[in-house]
């Protein structure tokens, strides 16, 4: 699996872990953590970690983060068990989040997560971006 970003106005990479992670593309406000990959009970630890350190990478300028998981093919159900650790992260920083799921991300989501505490984005905000109006 594969984390990454793009802080503004540098490109970081985190060290190989059993999950990589380079962070995020940031524009005005808003920050993407794109992941690809697979997360199962192996990594589902380093997966936490990565995002997390990519989160606090983020520039405290950026006020919305999106956590991209379309490139994830499987996702075990200990990846959501990750994402309420992010979850926890963000919301002592005051920052909103959400996520947006693949196929995989989704089904694991719709079982494990009843009360909708991971926010799930239905729109990728850079095509979102680009659809608003200058």
């Amino acid at each position: 699996m594969t984390i990454t970003y793009l802080a503004q106005p540098r490109r970081q990479t985190l060290p190989p872990a059993a999950t990589r992670a380079q962070p995020l593309w940031v524009a005005g406000h808003a920050a993407i953590i794109t992941a690809v990959g697979e997360v199962d009970a192996h990594n589902a630890k380093s997966f936490a970690d990565q995002v997390c350190a990519a989160i606090s990478d983020v520039d405290r300028s950026a006020h919305t983060i999106t956590v991209d998981l379309t490139g994830l093919a499987f996702f075990a159900v200990d990846g959501c068990a990750a994402l309420h650790a992010v979850n926890a992260l963000v919301m002592r920083l005051g920052v909103v989040w959400s996520v947006l799921p693949s196929p995989a991300v989704g089904r694991v989501l719709e079982l494990c997560d009843p009360a909708q505490l991971i926010p799930v984005s239905p729109v990728d905000p850079r095509l979102q971006e680009l659809a608003e109006p200058a």
